[in-house]
């Protein structure tokens, strides 16, 4: 009786055999083949030896299940036998009765596929034995039933894999994505996974935090230099892609994208121009605030529901020390925070179709709202966080000590801060409902994956993106780290594993529940948001006391116009 020591399933119902057969190792050649019988019923069965073990005494084959014999084969588990393992039969290999010499000097190719890679991986493992370099071309429909891939790779010199639907070639991919360092540690576990699932694609990574990473990336896309994959923001498909040439139409890969996955309004929102799918929706965010419960309670105030509640405990934090505040917000929060204040009194959005819908005396009215803020010590003065000299607020100090106890921030920013603030409990807060009759905000989509058109291997990009799209492990590695995932595959994936961060999803939840305005891409043009865009000299100008706040009302309403009806 001949004993299976291993079983494996390799691929489209191909199986994989280790058998115990001492006598039959010990003698194998590359190119000879066996006979199986598995009982005195059944049916002789001549399969190629795969690869043979000489001291362990075991002998590999390889079979796919294409009738009623070999089907049987298959339910044979590990610790069963068969009665017989006739062999080695057949002749060796012509290549390896050849002189070594002689050999060596041959290029020699060998191209294979389906069952039939078998035969072949022990002629090529015997020539890098025996120092022959050889090279190995597997073909096959697809990626997905392609076998002994990682095995031949070991042994040949050069190895191309090769499909009927272009599944992958062996390459290098590019990403690029910015984040905290949480959203880091995930998405390179993440890319080790694809790296796993696809051997023959390497992805180099590049990443960092958000300051200063627009502005890379302009000049990256301007000069056709960016990454083969990107995140990016919605609304650089209308900055940088306008007329469609910076990114690819992701539609031309929709045989690897799976779309259906994903709400087609969504998609509809990451469409350039010339209307090419020029970016795929990863999620859906609004802004809102998050508090450090730590310091409210510590303090002796209540998360604050109200404006006035808010304002009351700016006067508690000032009495509890001048360092401490309720609220921290940068320049551009500033702006967005005004936006959802207008919008919540008179509830129209910010601007539509290259216009903005509100007056100046109306702009006025939102920028002392803001103002007001750092009178009544609700938020820190742009100065005093400028001086405490962080790149941003998740990694300014007084955020972490709890001196800064709130932000209003992105639904998705929440493992960001809380890691930060290790040790303090961050809650989800709820808007402000004295703010006016109106729901202000709006919900827009998060960030998007994209593919540069300068992409040599658009294929193996869009299996890269459908990954860390449509994976299931993918979508367990990363949970929430981009927000709550459209993809519903990902989101049923991540949300049965219990992987979705708890505060994400009530956040993006309250937001999408609450929000009532809608957001136009050039809201977020970078001559706009950057750090020497008009949101910024605007904020900073009126906080430094450089403007009055008619005339930072005024320099904001034209320079937003400027921009936006370009």
């Amino acid at each position: 009786m001949f004993k299976i020591l291993k079983k494996e399933y390799l691929a489209n119902n191909i199986w994989l055999m280790d058998i115990e057969a001492p006598r039959v190792a010990k003698h194998c050649q590359p190119g000879q083949f066996i006979i199986v019988k598995m009982d005195e019923k059944g049916e002789r069965i001549p399969l190629t030896v795969c690869d043979y073990d000489r001291e362990q005494g075991s002998v590999t084959i390889v079979f796919q299940t294409v009738g009623a014999s070999t089907t049987e084969m298959a339910k044979y588990e590990v610790g069963e036998s068969f009665m017989d393992f006739v062999g080695p039969l057949g002749c060796a290999s012509e290549l390896i009765k050849m002189p070594l010499d002689e050999l060596k000097k041959e290029k020699i190719l060998f191209v294979c596929g389906g069952v039939g890679t078998a035969p072949v991986y022990p002629q090529v493992k015997w020539m890098k034995e025996h120092g022959v370099d050889v090279d190995v071309i597997i073909g096959a429909r697809t990626k997905d039933i392609i076998i002994l891939e990682n095995e031949m790779r070991e042994v040949a010199a050069n190895l191309y894999i090769a499909t009927d639907d272009g599944s992958y070639e062996n390459c290098t991919l590019t990403m690029s994505w910015w984040g905290g360092d949480t959203r880091h540690e995930a998405t390179l576990k993440a890319i080790e996974a694809f790296e796993a699932a696809y051997p023959g694609i390497t992805v180099e990574p590049t990443y960092a935090a958000w300051d200063g990473w627009e502005a890379k990336m302009a000049t990256a896309f301007a000069a056709g230099t960016a990454q083969d994959v990107n995140q990016i923001n919605w609304n650089w498909i209308t900055q940088y892609d306008n007329d469609g040439t910076a990114f690819l139409n992701l539609n031309d890969y929709s045989n690897v994208i799976d779309f259906s996955q994903i709400d087609s309004s969504y998609l509809d929102m990451c469409t350039a121009s010339d209307g090419s799918q020029a970016g795929i929706p990863i999620s859906m965010t609004g802004r809102i605030f998050y508090w450090d419960k730590t310091t409210f309670d510590e303090i002796g105030c209540e998360i604050p529901t109200t404006l006035e509640e808010l304002k009351a405990c700016g006067e508690k934090f000032a009495a509890y020390g001048d360092d401490y505040y309720p609220l921290a917000l940068g320049e551009y929060d500033r702006m967005i925070l005004m936006v959802y204040y207008l919008e919540s009194v008179y509830g129209t959005d910010w601007e539509t179709d290259g216009q903005i819908n509100y007056t100046t005396d109306q702009i006025a009215e939102g920028l002392q709202f803001i103002q007001d803020l750092e009178d009544a010590h609700v938020i820190p003065s742009v100065a005093t966080i400028a001086g405490d000299g962080a790149a941003s607020l998740d990694q300014n100090q007084n955020w972490i000590d709890g001196h800064y106890a709130g932000i209003f921030e992105w639904d998705s920013s929440a493992s960001k801060f809380a890691s930060a603030a290790e040790g303090r409990e961050l809650v989800v807060g709820d808007y402000l409902t004295d703010l006016g009759e109106y729901q202000g905000g709006y919900a827009k989509v998060s960030m998007c994956w994209a593919i540069s058109a300068t992409c040599e291997h658009p294929k193996e990009a869009a299996l890269l993106v459908n990954f860390l799209m449509n994976n299931e492990e993918a979508a367990k590695i990363l949970g929430s780290e981009r927000g709550v995932p459209v993809s519903q595959i990902a989101l049923k994936t991540a949300n049965d594993a219990g992987l979705l961060n708890g505060q994400v999803v009530e956040a993006n939840g309250k937001v999408l529940a609450w929000v009532s305005n809608s957001l136009d891409p050039k809201f977020e043009d970078s001559q706009l948001k950057s750090s020497d865009g008009v949101y910024y000299d605007v904020m900073a100008g009126l906080s430094y006391g450089d403007y009055t706040v008619e005339e930072a009302a005024q320099t904001l309403y034209d320079g937003v116009t400027a921009v936006i009806s370009q």
